[in-house]
């Protein structure tokens, strides 16, 4: 068994695999549930791990990641399925290495754009030649109605739901067909876009808001909300060989 960790803006996800298959996995709160993110680092401190991290300097979980006994601490600098051809690579994050990793596991010798819907939303494009070329990021659902809050005078922080009206009735309404609406007419374009060039393109989504996002989406694409996680996991295994 293997312990795979992917440290986030808010959340930690923590997976035990066993041959390849999640066959536990526990969410923590960054701010909060460190504690309880402890305890099972201690209880698992034996098996095989990699952690990616897409903070620097926590004294907090440092020390927690630091009692466990076989730990790879996942960079650009790791072993990948892939070479990096990005200009300034040390600025990639983890996360978004480690989901092309898992892309490419998915989809081997494929052109492949992975896209991540969290809290910001990441699109990153690998070549079947083996090449990651790089990407995009933009503001993710949430991100974006909290930015019609803080950068105006009277539009409310409202609670994300599934609107697929185009035209709102009311200024609730107008906040999510603008900020729905807008993001899948943002992913439907990049995703045509590269299809124009790459027309036997393979698209990953994965990310918390990947469920809600794929079904909204009239393309066809591949969700997969644990690919990070899958794609460490594979990653593990090659430094293992």
């Amino acid at each position: 068994m293997e312990l795979v960790l992917d440290v986030g803006n808010t959340r930690i996800k923590a997976a035990i695999f066993d041959k390849s298959k999640i066959t536990e996995l526990i969410q923590f709160h960054r701010e909060t549930e460190l504690d309880l993110l402890a305890v099972f680092c201690q209880k698992h401190r034996l098996l095989p791990a990699i952690v990616a991290d897409v903070a620097v300097n926590n004294p907090t979980t440092d020390y927690i990641f630091s009692q466990l006994s076989n730990l790879h601490r996942f960079s650009y600098k790791s072993r990948l399925p892939f070479t990096i051809n990005y200009k300034t690579p040390q600025t990639l994050g983890a996360d978004r290495l480690a989901a092309c990793a898992g892309a490419v596991h998915l989809f081997p010798n494929k052109h492949v754009l992975v896209i991540d819907a969290g809290t910001c939303i990441t699109y990153d494009l690998v070549s079947k030649s083996g090449q990651y070329e790089g990407g995009a990021i933009s503001p993710g659902l949430y991100m974006r109605y909290k930015a019609l809050t803080e950068f105006t005078g009277k539009l409310p922080l409202i609670k994300h739901r599934n609107f697929e009206e185009l035209t709102g009735k009311s200024t609730e309404e107008s906040i999510l067909s603008g900020v729905q609406n807008g993001i899948i007419a943002e992913l439907t374009n990049i995703i045509e876009q590269y299809k124009v060039s790459l027309p036997d393109l393979h698209v990953v989504i994965c990310g918390g808001d990947a469920p809600f996002l794929a079904k909204r989406l009239k393309c066809n694409i591949f969700a997969e909300p644990n690919l990070v996680l899958a794609g460490l996991y594979y990653i593990l295994t090659i430094h293992a060989q």
